[in-house]
């Protein structure tokens, strides 16, 4: 798992500097970070984060909150206040809308179109709400 997360950090890194948008955040906590932007296109590493807009990767030790998301969000605990369109690997996920997969204990999701896959997954418009092990809406 260790060598799949630093070769999708390389790859991430690699892509998004050859467009010219790249950017790396470094966070220890809200508000304690370099630099303090709100939006990231590339790589956002911390302890605890919150940007508004991230596109790449998201890597926090505790947790990772956003309001927008495209790619992958990896933490114990993520929340996104709008949307994710990507991935989601943690204990607790929650998203307003999820496109994509979320991955965890506990999955949280207003409307989605993608898969959940964890012990106790929420798909509240769903057409089943409340699944263990997995749920989807497509």
């Amino acid at each position: 798992m260790e060598k799949f997360l630093v070769s999708l950090f390389i790859v991430v890194l690699f892509v998004t500097s050859s467009l010219a948008a790249s950017q790396i955040k470094v966070s220890c906590w809200e508000g304690i970070a370099a630099p303090c932007a709100d939006e990231v296109r590339g790589v956002e590493l911390g302890i605890g984060s919150f940007t508004q807009q991230v596109t790449g990767v998201s890597f926090n030790l505790i947790y990772s909150t956003n309001e927008i998301m495209t790619g992958v969000q990896f933490a114990p605990v993520n929340v996104n206040t709008q949307k994710i369109i990507g991935v989601q690997i943690g204990f607790f996920n929650r998203a307003n809308y999820v496109r994509g997969l979320q991955l965890g204990f506990i999955n949280y999701t207003k409307n989605m179109y993608g898969l959940q896959i964890g012990l106790v997954n929420f798909i509240i418009d769903g057409d089943v709400p409340a699944m263990v092990i997995a749920n989807a809406k497509f």
